[in-house]
C-alpha cells in the first residue's frame, strides 16, 4: 500500500504540522496491546492505539514506550531490539514477564503513522517486526518498566541447530564446504601443542 496523490497533497499543505507517531503492537496470547507515543489515544486503521506520550514542564516530548536502536544485521548476526514499556501507562501488567507463554514467540511490530490536520494520512509503515523472546522488569524514571527483547526472523542463524557444531551443520550453511568432514574423528581426543593424542 502506498500514498495516494490526495494524501501527498495533504501532507504538502500541512508540512509544518505533520506528525510522525511511533506505534507498537504487541500480540500477547491473551490479546493484542497497541500503544503509540502520542500524548493522547489515536484511532488508526480502525483500532484504538493507547497514547503513552507526554510533554514535560520544559515543553519536551517524551514517551512511556521506548526502543533501542534498530541495528542492521550482518551476514553472521541478527540484532535484537529491546522495547521498554511502562507497565502502568501501556496496559501491560508487570506480571507478564513471569508468564513466558504469554510473550515468547509472539509477534511485536513497530510502525510509524503520519498525521496531518489531526487525522492519519497514508498507511501504517512497518519499521521493525519480530518475535518476543525475553521479558524483564525494571524500575526507574518514576515508573515500573517491562523490557521486551524482540528478535527478527533471522535470529535463528545465530544459533547452532544442534548441541555441537558438526559437519552437517556446516554443510547446511555452506553446501560445498569440506572443512569439517573429519571433525568427528577428533571427539574425545586431546590436542597438545598442535599434535593430536589419545
Amino acid at each position: 500500500m502506498s500514498f495516494t496523490v490526495e494524501q501527498v497533497t495533504l501532507l504538502e499543505e500541512n508540512r509544518d504540522t505533520v506528525e510522525a507517531i511511533m506505534c507498537l503492537e504487541l500480540q500477547f496470547a491473551d490479546g493484542t496491546v497497541r500503544v503509540c507515543d502520542s500524548p493522547r489515544d489515536r484511532m488508526i486503521g480502525g483500532e484504538t492505539w493507547r497514547g503513552t506520550g507526554f510533554v514535560d514542564a520544559a515543553g519536551n516530548r517524551g514517551s512511556w514506550v521506548q526502543a533501542s536502536a534498530i541495528r542492521r544485521s550482518s551476514l553472521f548476526s541478527a540484532e535484537a531490539v529491546t522495547y521498554r514499556v511502562a507497565a502502568t501507562t501501556s496496559g501491560i501488567a508487570a506480571a507478564i514477564m513471569h508468564d513466558v507463554p504469554q510473550y515468547r514467540g509472539r509477534k511485536a511490530i513497530r510502525y510509524v503513522q503520519l498525521f496531518a490536520a489531526g487525522a492519519p494520512v497514508g498507511p501504517l509503515t512497518v519499521l521493525h517486526s519480530g518475535r518476543m523472546q525475553d521479558a524483564r522488569g525494571r524500575d526507574g524514571d518514576g515508573a515500573s518498566w517491562v523490557e521486551l527483547v524482540v528478535e527478527s526472523r533471522f535470529a535463528n542463524r545465530n544459533r547452532v541447530p544442534t548441541s555441537t557444531y558438526t559437519d552437517t551443520d556446516q554443510k547446511r550453511r555452506h553446501s560445498g564446504d569440506r572443512g569439517l568432514e573429519m571433525i568427528h574423528t577428533f571427539v574425545r581426543k586431546l590436542l597438545l601443542k598442535g599434535w593430536l593424542t589419545g
